[in-house]
């Protein structure tokens, strides 16, 4: 058994904590972790789906998140959705999703989960085009180094959200971005690179400084 002490990612390492044990093959036993998260309460067991034979004990509340798995050779079958039955709930700002079972998956059967929103999930009012697409250079480069550069055509959407029983609205910018070859980590592979992006712009964002973020991170 291994005890590791680290953060989720580079990013996130003087601020989001991490605590994880691992097997001596390196499998995920249990975790801990301090973020910003819901709350939530699942019991989930595996399908022959799984790779391991093991059910998952997960809790989080606000700040704080813990898994726990435990060996369970009952394996429920696969019903092509990935998860064996499952019990709980979660709460978000803006949603509750309940759990009482395993899904299939088939129309004819009974649902096993369900999702409600919440008051505060802000609802789509209105998108707006926001002048005319615009031909902008576009360059990567990938974990390995390779450097990748092409046109990209962008176009400014506007879109609005409001919440039914308040006066509030979000505005928010995004862009949508076709680029005129293939981008990114898959390129040259089964998969294939990506030929569209679509993503949110930051207030204040220009078009060439929104592309020069997205081009900081791996796609």
């Amino acid at each position: 058994m291994r005890i590791s002490f680290k953060a989720r990612n580079k990013q996130e390492a003087t601020v989001l904590p991490m605590v994880r044990v691992l097997s001596n093959e390196y499998e995920e036993l249990a975790y801990f972790r301090v973020e910003l998260t819901n709350v939530s309460a699942q019991l989930s067991f595996p399908s022959t789906w799984h790779e391991r034979a093991q059910g998952r004990i997960y809790f989080a509340f606000f700040v704080f998140t813990f898994m726990l798995t435990f060996p369970w050779k009952w394996l429920a079958p696969d019903y092509h959705q990935c998860d064996g039955p499952r019990f709980g709930f979660s709460l978000s700002r803006e949603y509750f999703h309940f759990f009482w079972g395993q899904d299939t998956g088939r129309s004819a059967d009974p649902r096993k989960s369900y999702l409600w929103e919440t008051p505060y999930r802000w609802k789509f009012k209105e998108k707006v085009q926001i002048g005319e697409p615009i031909q902008c250079p576009f360059r990567y480069v990938t974990q390995s180094g390779e450097v990748q550069e092409t046109m990209a055509t962008v176009q400014v959407w506007h879109s609005l959200w409001i919440r039914f029983w308040s006066l509030a609205k979000m505005n928010m910018r995004h862009l949508d971005v076709d680029f005129h070859r293939e981008m990114g980590e898959k390129v040259g592979t089964w998969k294939g690179g990506v030929l569209q992006s679509h993503f949110q712009m930051e207030p204040g964002e220009n078009v060439e400084q929104a592309l020069a973020r997205r081009a900081t991170k791996s796609f």
